[in-house]
Parts: C-alpha cells; sequence; structure tokens
C-alpha cells in the first residue's frame, strides 16, 4: 500500500527540516515556519513560551498586533 503524503495548500506546508522546526513536528503554518521571529518547537520572540493556538492555526496570520505579542509580528525571514 503506497503511503499517503500531507497535504500541500494555502495554510500548511510539508518539511522535513526537523533542525529547524523542532524535532518531529513536519506540518505547520506557513506563517510561522517563513517569519524571522520564529525559535522552533512552537515559540517565536512575541511568544517564547508557545505560539498561540489561533497564530497556529491560522486564525490570525499575525501581521496585524496580537494580544501578548509585545509589538513583535510576523516578518519574513531572509
Amino acid at each position: 500500500m503506497r503511503e499517503k503524503k500531507p497535504m500541500v495548500g494555502p495554510e500548511v506546508v510539508f518539511s522535513d527540516r526537523s533542525d529547524k522546526f523542532g524535532g518531529d513536528v513536519t506540518i505547520y503554518h506557513r506563517a510561522c515556519s517563513t517569519c524571522r521571529h520564529y525559535l522552533g518547537n512552537w515559540k517565536c520572540a512575541a511568544y517564547p513560551k508557545r505560539i498561540p493556538e489561533e497564530i497556529l492555526l491560522g486564525k490570525h496570520d499575525h501581521t496585524t498586533p496580537f494580544p501578548g505579542d509585545s509589538g513583535i509580528m510576523y516578518e519574513q525571514e531572509g
């Protein structure tokens, strides 16, 4: 039987770069994965304890302020 691969769409990306994105996690919200503030393990400069679920699930794209972000918002890495 052929193994199903995760779908790649506008909200999620598949990656095997476990070095950057925290071990076994291979599906992540695109905004977090491409942000220069992302630290890995669902943490970032704005949320060093854990990125809020609303941002991780794409309900808020974090290009505008979100409670508790101390003014640190999405910035594309690079």
